[in-house]
């Protein structure tokens, strides 16, 4: 519900529609919606892949057998979501892609873009990445050498 003030100082409640944006935003909410359920289906497959499913590959894999129904559920999760969850990502931001585009210019565009994506790429692949692939691989009993 959202709230008004009427002319004689009341404040008055007024139902709010479904996907409607909040006043004053220019956001979709439906859309953050939709991110959001993504990222959740994300998690979940991850976590599947972590406690048993035979399919994907993870740092760290939980041990001990899983059940026939858990194999046939999570595969056909993973599955599932592999086929489309990248894609609506990619989706939506295509789609909200044009403006700032527009707006910043080709050159500025490609920079902000550069900056936002690629310091947290580089930081992954330079130091997190290394750092948790050495703590998964010693703490499951590598033996071998690092280098």
């Amino acid at each position: 519900m959202a709230v008004e003030k009427a002319s004689s100082g009341e404040t008055v409640a007024q139902p709010v529609t479904p996907g409607a944006r909040s006043a004053g935003s220019d956001r979709m909410l439906y859309v953050d919606n939709i991110r959001a359920g993504l990222i959740a289906l994300v998690i979940v497959g991850h976590m599947a892949i972590t406690y048993g499913a035979p399919l994907g590959d993870w740092y760290y894999a939980e041990e001990g057998q899983v059940s026939t129904a858990f194999a046939i559920i999570a595969m056909l999760l993973l599955g599932i979501g592999a086929s489309f969850l990248l894609g609506l990502f990619y989706t939506i931001a295509g789609y909200f892609t044009p403006r700032p585009y527009d707006r910043k210019g080709p050159g500025p565009f490609v920079l902000d873009r550069l900056k936002r994506l690629g310091i947290p790429l580089v930081l992954y692949a330079v130091v997190i990445n290394p750092l948790v692939t050495y703590w998964a691989a010693a703490h499951g009993g590598y033996q071998g050498s690092f280098w």
